[in-house]
Formats: structure tokens, sequence, C-alpha cells
């Protein structure tokens, strides 16, 4: 899913136009009605839908597209323990509770 926008995405052409017509907006749509249970959060209120889709998926991303670059760089053993990890981070961000 990331490699194809992450390759296409870097010049305004009509592919990125596409993808963000059929598969972006699409997707943005659906995570903001998430967004919006998440902004009960504390610290959420503030941030918009854009941005939070992007801390919370954005960068996640990129360990799942270039898995065999953090492997070898030994910063990543289990794609699923990562996962987790990097939900429970974002979640510990955006409360109150220490």
């Amino acid at each position: 899913y990331i490699l194809i926008p992450l390759a296409e995405g870097v010049r305004d052409t009509w592919r990125t136009r596409y993808i963000i017509d059929n598969y972006l907006k699409a997707h943005h749509a659906r995570f903001k009605s998430l967004a919006t249970k998440i902004s009960d959060l504390p610290r959420a209120n503030d941030i918009d839908a854009w941005s939070l889709q992007l801390l919370a998926a954005g960068g996640e991303q990129l360990m799942v597209a270039l898995k065999p670059m953090w492997q070898a760089a030994g910063m990543l053993t289990s794609l699923e323990e990562r996962v987790e990890g990097y939900s429970d981070m974002i979640m510990t961000l955006l409360s109150e509770e220490k």
C-alpha cells in the first residue's frame, strides 16, 4: 500500500491525483470518524485528522515498506511487536496518563 504512493507522491502528476482522488480521500474520510473518537483524549483535541493520520499511520508504514532495511540495521525483529509498540506509544502520547 505504501510503496506506490511513496514513489508516485513525490511529483504532482496525473497518477498522484488518481491516488488522491480514488484512495487517499476515501481512506481519510473513514479515518476521520476514528479521529473523532480519539479526539476525546485530552491531548488529541487540538490535532486535526490529517495530522493524526500521519502521526498514527505514516511513520509506521515506512517500517512496513522498508522492512528489509530496518531488519538489516537491527532495528526491527518482529513486525507484529513493532506495530503493537508503536500503537501503544501513540496512545500514550495522546493520553494524560503517565
